[in-house]
């Protein structure tokens, strides 16, 4: 489970980021190990996987993380440049059954809900 809050911001407007409250429950995995470093591992998922569909720079304010076997619940604050709270959800939304290149693992988004 990911729980995931994205910020996001439109940067023709000088108004403050939106935040948007985001949940990805759950990345999951088999290929990790007990010194596996999962913020690392999650903002590298997150922010590089983002960055890319966007092609805007990521603010990622740093991820944390509950673990449940080999699915965990993360939670991060992002922002996209040039987005909006709910064009950013709407990229987030469109993971679901994909997968995500990390460092150590490759992962599979199972779910996602913006808030």
């Amino acid at each position: 489970m990911v729980g995931h809050k994205a910020s996001s911001h439109s940067s023709a407007s000088p108004s403050p980021p939106s935040v948007l409250p985001l949940r990805l429950p759950c990345l999951r995995s088999a290929r990790l190990s007990s010194r596996t470093n999962f913020v690392a591992e999650f903002n590298y998922v997150l922010g590089r996987s983002l960055a890319i569909e966007t092609g805007s720079t990521i603010l990622n304010g740093g991820a944390t993380f509950t673990e449940n076997g080999s699915s965990f619940n993360v939670h991060n604050e992002l922002e996209v440049e040039g987005k909006t709270g709910a064009e950013t959800a709407a990229i987030l939304e469109g993971w679901v059954g994909e997968t995500k290149e990390g460092l150590a693992a490759n992962w599979v988004v199972d779910s996602v809900t913006c808030a």
